[in-house]
């Protein structure tokens, strides 16, 4: 204790030095002409804080001098953020006066090799304004894909985009989206999206660079296709053309052009075969069609709770699959939604007269305050039979607050109690008796017990609903496991 308050009181007095302090012994210009300001400052607080001043301010510079005070200039630093910065140099305390700080702020502190204050915008931003990083997606993916020190930002935004590809791509931002970037993301597995409309975004993505171009393709000369093939070159390779359907064959033929001469023929020749039910010849490169994983959705999710990648997550268990698939731009399943709470009533007989005798059905919940989401998937028909049901298949599921799959909890039913996997009580029973297991996943009863499961899927075991969803789930004619 008695070291703490003295460690506090060595904080407090380097603190005062920022404010009262007059032996400082370096200046630094910060800004550019007309928005520029002098700063003074103390070597050794900076030496001491900042890498990169170690390095700025060592003998081996030779920095010129002025009346016994070093004299050093920051041009590309906005002299608000330089306050900030030294600020936080002197009391480790940072103040964002303006949400467009952020942005200035980490590429400041990133260039001044402060890389606790690094971390800590990021985490700011991610926990405490998210809305706004919302707001700004495109330009914050952008700007870390630009730094590598960025990486907790750059892992919040891939986790947004992937889960929701949809509302990125759809941004007017999305179309200023520089090479890398656009690569970046069509090099990711986990991009819930159909890959048709990949294709499309791509192709609209490289018309907006060449906005001289009449938006009818059947008007362009052949030098108008080679530079829009110049365009989006890197990003052809990365579309999995395997994975579109030949009713969507339509799309790519007006820009078939742009493709590898080995792409066309493979594209072609699929085509005319699916129209014979032929087999697909096999893939090949450059630009090479990358194997389908599975087929792809066909249809929009109507969810409120999860996202495509949410479903191709649990449509991988469903198959009896564990851990994450390896693609998440492709789903086994059809989704079509056959009960919401907030829509229907959270009410265990309107439960029973939507979702009774409709197959296998995959229940969401969303729980109120912690946005954690869990739910199972129910392999037998719910039937107000007034008995469990026995499935060695069923499971229940966490995906956590629904950002990063990698922290998802499958747990299946145990081996020894599928007896009990199903709690198909009806109408006239006690509603928590309605659910998965005895009593691990109530649907109306609002508190859990790991009992027939192999792993608790909440915590802790009494939780309030925020919104409640049901699915049917049918396997996709198309789909290979």
């Amino acid at each position: 204790m008695w070291a703490d308050a003295l460690a506090e009181q060595l904080n407090q007095d380097i603190a005062r030095l920022y404010q009262e302090a007059d032996d400082y012994n370096v200046k630094i210009t910060v800004g550019e002409e007309p928005n520029v300001h002098t700063f003074l400052a103390h070597s050794v607080i900076l030496r001491a804080r900042s890498s990169f001043f170690r390095a700025a301010l060592s003998k081996k510079w030779q920095n010129p001098q002025e009346d016994d005070k070093i004299i050093f200039k920051k041009p590309n630093i906005d002299p608000k953020v330089f306050r900030i910065i030294l600020k936080y140099l002197y009391t480790g305390t940072i103040t964002f006066y303006q949400r467009n700080d952020y942005i200035s702020l980490l590429i400041a502190a990133d260039e001044l090799d402060l890389i606790a204050l690094v971390d800590h915008i990021q985490d700011y931003v991610i926990t405490s304004d998210n809305k706004w990083l919302l707001r700004r997606l495109v330009e914050v993916f952008q700007l870390c894909t630009q730094f590598q020190s960025f990486s907790k930002l750059r892992e919040y935004c891939v986790q947004t985009i992937s889960g929701n590809p949809q509302s990125f791509f759809k941004s007017p931002e999305f179309l200023s989206l520089d090479e890398n970037s656009l690569v970046s993301l069509l090099q990711r597995s986990d991009l819930a999206m159909e890959e048709i409309d990949v294709w499309d975004e791509v192709i609209r993505w490289g018309k907006a660079q060449l906005p001289h171009l009449n938006t009818d393709p059947s008007q362009w000369s052949r030098p108008n296709f080679k530079a829009l093939e110049k365009i989006v070159r890197q990003c052809i390779p990365h579309i999995r053309f395997l994975d579109i359907s030949s009713t969507d064959y339509h799309k790519i033929i007006p820009f078939i052009e742009i493709l590898p001469d080995e792409l066309r023929k493979n594209l072609t020749g699929r085509h005319q075969e699916s129209q014979t039910s032929a087999p697909v010849s096999p893939a090949a490169s450059p630009g090479k069609l990358i194997p389908a994983q599975a087929a792809s959705m066909s249809s929009i999710l109507d969810s409120v709770i999860i996202n495509r990648k949410h479903a191709a997550l649990i449509s991988h268990w469903i198959n009896g699959k564990e851990g994450e698939p390896d693609s998440y731009r492709s789903c086994h399943y059809d989704f079509r939604l056959l009960f919401r709470g907030s829509r229907d009533g959270f009410d265990v007989r309107e439960f029973h007269a939507k979702c009774d005798r409709h197959g296998a059905t995959v229940v969401v919940i969303k729980i109120n305050d912690t946005d954690e989401i869990i739910g199972g998937f129910n392999p037998v028909s719910w039937s107000s039979s007034g008995y469990y049901r026995n499935t060695t298949r069923s499971f229940i599921f966490s995906l956590g607050n629904g950002m990063n799959t990698r922290n998802a909890i499958l747990s299946r039913v145990s081996k020894r109690q599928s007896s009990f996997a199903i709690c198909d009580y009806g109408l006239g029973n006690l509603e928590d008796s309605v659910g998965f297991g005895a009593g691990d996943l109530p649907l109306f009863g609002f508190k859990a017990k790991r009992a027939s499961y192999q792993r608790s899927v909440i915590s802790p075991t009494a939780f309030n609903i925020a919104e409640f969803e049901v699915f049917q789930v049918t396997k996709r004619l198309d789909a290979k496991t």
